[in-house]
């Protein structure tokens, strides 16, 4: 067994029945003086951001027979993650702290300066997504079982944190992170039957998981609402895309992984939490919506993540969807009602609750103020969240630089503009020859009648293209071309998600369209 990203904390029921003993791994840091304030992260909750994979390839076996109890079955498929917070009044919605031996770069550090320094993950608190189904006899007696993560007692490696100043308030960090993971698994029909499994105990080795080019500011812009114990020194997942301008600033996403295992951890900064959403669109929790919202309304926007107050057309994500909405709450300011509404699951039944626990449930949420007493939820056929793999071909796909030139300079001092098109082909790198994997996020829903259509929310996952045939760079006004190769991967920082738009036609089939965003080049 086991990987996975992050590190792991104490859960308190958990903690009372003696299960995980506590942690102290501080001492093992090299402190040199007074810790900084720890780094809080939270884990989204989207299947497909955080997940571990057991017995599936790497290092990283089944869960063995015998496990679960005599007779179970060995345990072989991917557990999708999210996180637990564990202090809502002092962390907001953090999973997970994260402590420095010492700050990174300081708000009057020149720019150019890099500092490295200890990290440790003190505190983590995962739990999946939805039960994990193990089997008896050889697939008898299917039961379901709930997952939460802790950290071993066990002492780990302690990690490193580079981070280097790129402007006057903040830059780019990597990190490298051990973590030795610490496994609870309780029977969903009868919470008191558990079984644990510490990975440092068995000696197994850690895992560590590492991270580049993400960004982090020392002052964080205050109507993003992150939670930021270090702010003025170094607050992480935080992008100010015009450096100078804190309110163009916005919170991203950041991936933890061990290349060598089938696991990854998305992290993205913490918001405070507002426990219940008093009123659409009350994105302060003043009870009114008015201008004073709008600023943070277009962070959220901006921003990765999901603010039940900002989903305006209830359709699970914060997006322009919701801006007329929001519009028309500012103008009629008397007119205030909180989210929720009916919702219809794939097997037609209807439950009411908020719109992201519709989606997380793989259901169709049918709009704020509807009811399950006033629904009647359609017989539907339907795709689940999953994986598709392509395969691209030299020829049909390019990239245009014709109205966003590669500037002089870039290839080396004296190189021309570059406006042209590159045209790319896939590197294969899957089991079939596969170059492009993209994640589908939701359930799709086609009801009767067909053909019928519906959208999800998608990310890509892998890209790995390169140039059909080199580019030709020239220099000083079109003298000494030369050939340059390109290739075309994911960047370190997650891009927005895309859109896959599929019609059923009938029973076999149909067509569908999809809207993606684009990576990393190189040259």
């Amino acid at each position: 067994m086991t990987a996975f990203a992050g590190g792991y904390s104490l859960y308190a029921p958990a903690a009372a029945l003696g299960l995980i003993p506590p942690i102290d791994n501080i001492d093992a840091l090299d402190i040199g003086g007074e810790l900084p304030p720890p780094c809080p992260h939270a884990t989204p909750s989207t299947p497909g951001s955080t997940y571990v994979d057991f017995g599936t390839g790497g290092s990283n076996p089944a869960i063995p027979a015998g496990f679960f109890g005599p007779g179970s079955d060995p345990f072989i498929g991917r557990i999708d993650l999210k996180g637990d917070p564990f202090d809502t009044n002092a962390y907001g919605n953090a999973s997970m702290l994260a402590q420095r031996s010492n700050e990174a770069t300081l708000a009057d550090d020149p720019i150019g300066t890099t500092r490295t320094v200890d990290l440790e993950v003190t505190q983590l608190s995962l739990i999946s997504i939805n039960p994990i189904t193990v089997t008896q006899n050889g697939g008898q007696n299917p039961q379901d079982w709930n997952v939460r993560v802790g950290l071993s007692p066990s002492i780990v490696p302690v990690g490193s944190l580079t981070a280097q100043k790129t402007h006057e308030n903040g830059g780019t960090f990597g990190s490298t992170l051990p973590v030795q993971p610490y496994l609870i698994f309780t029977r969903a029909s009868n919470p008191n039957d558990l079984v644990t499994l510490d990975t440092g105990e068995q000696g197994l080795p850690p895992h560590f998981f590492t991270s580049q080019g993400t960004p982090y500011v020392h002052t964080v812009e205050p109507s993003l609402s992150v939670v930021a114990p270090s702010d003025g020194t170094f607050v992480p997942g935080v992008l100010e895309v015009v450096h100078g301008v804190p309110s163009s600033q916005v919170t991203v996403q950041w991936q933890e992984s061990d290349p060598s295992l089938p696991s990854t951890h998305t992290v993205e900064p913490p918001r405070y939490v507002i426990t219940t959403c008093i009123c659409l669109g009350d994105l302060n929790n003043d009870n009114v919506v008015s201008i004073v919202d709008v600023p943070i309304f277009v962070n959220v926007l901006l921003s990765v993540g999901y603010n039940e107050c900002a989903d305006m057309n209830g359709d699970g994500s914060n997006n322009g969807a919701d801006i007329q909405q929001f519009v028309i709450a500012i103008l009629n300011q008397s007119t205030c009602f909180p989210p929720g509404g009916a919702c219809c699951l794939p097997d037609s039944s209807c439950s009411d609750g908020s719109a992201q626990d519709c989606y997380n449930a793989g259901g169709q949420y049918q709009g704020h103020g509807t009811a399950c007493d006033t629904t009647t939820c359609p017989s539907y056929k339907t795709i689940p969240p999953g994986e598709d793999c392509w395969i691209t071909e030299c020829g049909y796909s390019d990239y245009s630089f014709a109205d966003n030139p590669i500037p002089a300079d870039f290839f080396g001092p004296g190189s021309d503009p570059f406006l042209g098109t590159i045209q790319l082909g896939g590197i294969p790198t899957g089991p079939f020859g596969t170059d492009t994997s993209v994640q589908r996020l939701g359930t799709l829903f086609f009801p009767d009648p067909l053909p019928a259509t519906d959208s999800i929310p998608i990310e890509l996952t892998e890209l790995n293209l390169s140039s059909c045939q080199p580019i030709m760079i020239t220099s000083n006004g079109g003298q000494n071309p030369q050939p340059w190769n390109v290739v075309v991967d994911l960047s370190s920082v997650p891009a927005p998600s895309g859109t896959m738009t599929v019609t059923k036609n009938g029973p076999t089939g149909g067509t569908f369209d999809t809207v993606l965003c684009p990576s990393s080049i190189y040259f």
